[in-house]
């Protein structure tokens, strides 16, 4: 059966232009763009080309390879592939794999490659935008997220969207020197002036300002965008930051509150987390009922139940921290903190050989020395009192 498979893959492939056959559906990875729309920019015609006996062994072997998840071969035969050809469907594929499974070198090479024969496309200029954004260099991605806003239509709906990775790029630059904040507080400033109808460069240039502590300048900005589109979803959560960070916690509830009763389906589910979390700092109450109503709408979101379980211990709702913590646990999710959080618990009970099983499960991260300590003292105490009895 396996020589058949073998076989018709085999035939098939000689069977099947470069391009259609190695340009395959887009891996999703939510920063590459999506695919042109109509009257934007549109595929180029297909290029037969005639592949060596070598590379069309090595492309099969790494679609097998990929078919058996062995990634890093199907990665590997891509890159070599992409540089040996300059097919463009090989070098298509080589970036989308790049990308997804963030090799950001390669992701940048492969689509600077792909930019050499089509320096126009939209794909092409933010696998390359986000790969420098990956290795932070964010003036190089600059440099490619103003040729993305060259390119796009800005009547298309999903203009905004494309737009958008300019806010990426500000929200990496939180922690980036000095002199490239300011420079880059200069380009966006250029920007606004060049492309005023897209929000998400003033919610960008927010952010900047915000990262220098100007916290007047980033508010003025968000409010701008706010007067133009009140529903604007990162403008919002922008301004909840801002007044978060300058310590007017209840404002921020009261502002959150109006917005929730306003936004539209899409943008309740984030609004409500971030009410949640703000309610921590002020009625742990409300943020319980809160977070268990966003935990039970959304319980793929095992944050979300995090987050309700360490409430749920605050409130001294012992059991059901308890049951939701095992439950995660189980999906083995942040295993270590979650140890940590169980050991607690069963030692407080007076549980001292379960709470010993779940410190030293804990292999590492912030909580491994005190999860250590505490066992060497349930083993120092359960030791006393055995020769007492």
């Amino acid at each position: 059966m396996k020589g058949k498979t073998l076989t018709y893959l085999w035939a098939s492939l000689l069977l099947i232009p470069s391009c259609s056959f190695l340009a395959p559906q887009q891996a999703p990875v939510a920063t590459v763009a999506p695919a042109p729309a109509a009257g934007e920019q549109q595929e180029q015609a297909l290029v037969y080309q005639s592949f060596s006996t070598e590379t069309l062994f090595s492309l099969l072997a790494a679609e097998l390879a990929a078919a058996r998840r062995q990634y890093d071969i199907t990665l590997a035969n891509y890159l070599r592939e992409a540089q040996a050809t300059k097919d463009l469907g090989v070098i298509k594929r080589a970036a989308r794999l790049a990308q997804y499974f963030r090799a950001h070198k390669q992701s940048l090479a492969m689509g600077q490659l792909w930019l050499t024969q089509a320096p126009k496309d939209i794909e092409a200029n933010s696998i390359v935008t986000t790969a420098y954004i990956e290795l932070r260099q964010p003036l190089q991605a600059l440099n490619y997220a103003e040729k993305i806003l060259g390119l796009i239509n800005p009547q298309n709906p999903s203009a905004h969207n494309r737009a958008a990775i300019t806010e990426t790029i500000a929200n990496y630059s939180r922690k980036a020197d000095t002199l490239t904040q300011q420079t880059l507080i200069e380009r966006y400033q250029q920007l606004i002036e060049q492309y005023p109808n897209y929000h998400t460069i003033k919610v960008g240039l927010s952010t900047l300002y915000s990262a220098k502590n100007d916290t007047a300048k980033a508010y003025q900005l968000i409010q701008e965008v706010l007067q133009n589109n009140r529903h604007y979803l990162p403008a919002i959560i922008q301004e909840i930051n801002l007044l978060q960070a300058s310590k007017q916690i209840e404002r921020a509830i009261d502002k959150l509150k109006i917005y929730l009763e306003e936004a539209p389906a899409s943008s309740t589910h984030r609004l409500r987390l971030l009410y949640a979390r703000l309610l921590t700092q002020t009625d742990i109450h409300a943020a319980y009922t809160e977070f268990t109503r966003l935990s039970e709408q959304s319980p793929k979101q095992l944050d979300i139940k995090l987050s309700r379980a360490l409430i749920a211990l605050e409130l001294k709702k012992r059991q059901e921290a308890e049951q939701l913590l095992h439950e995660l646990l189980k999906l083995q999710y942040r295993p270590n903190t979650i140890h940590f959080y169980l050991g607690n618990l069963a030692e407080f009970d007076k549980r001292y050989t379960t709470a010993l099983e779940h410190y030293l499960a804990i292999k590492g991260g912030d909580d491994y020395i005190a999860a250590h300590s505490r066992a060497a003292r349930i083993m120092a105490t359960t030791g006393k009192l055995k020769q007492a009895q």
